[in-house]
């Protein structure tokens, strides 16, 4: 099985926006996905890698960074907080976990 680490050196490698922090905020969930891949519409039906990753790219894009590519920090501060909490409350995740846990899943094929 892919390790989150490899998962994560893919991402970081071929995204141009990806942020560490919130990819490690991920780990729990993407782990746990990797065992149980399914129930997730938005990344269910999605088979290609690089599709993915563009995919990856504009989510971080668009709610982490400043049009001129700067990150905000209070938001990637947010952001971890809000994943580690939906995986406490509930074994779920955000946006993030769920495509990231989708590249490991291709990944891993």
């Amino acid at each position: 099985m892919t390790t989150f680490k490899e998962i994560k050196k893919y991402l970081l490698d071929n995204s141009k926006y990806a942020v560490e922090s919130i990819v490690d905020s991920t780990e729990p969930f993407v782990m746990d996905y990797l065992k149980h891949p399914f129930g997730f519409a938005e990344t269910d039906n999605v088979n290609d890698i690089d599709e993915l990753v563009k995919d990856i790219d504009a989510i971080f894009y668009y709610l982490v960074c400043e049009p001129d590519g700067r990150i905000r920090r209070g938001l990637v501060n947010h952001t971890i907080k809000r994943e580690k909490l939906r995986w406490q409350e509930g074994k779920n995740a955000t946006a993030y976990g769920r495509h990231i846990a989708r590249l490991g899943h291709l990944l891993n094929k």
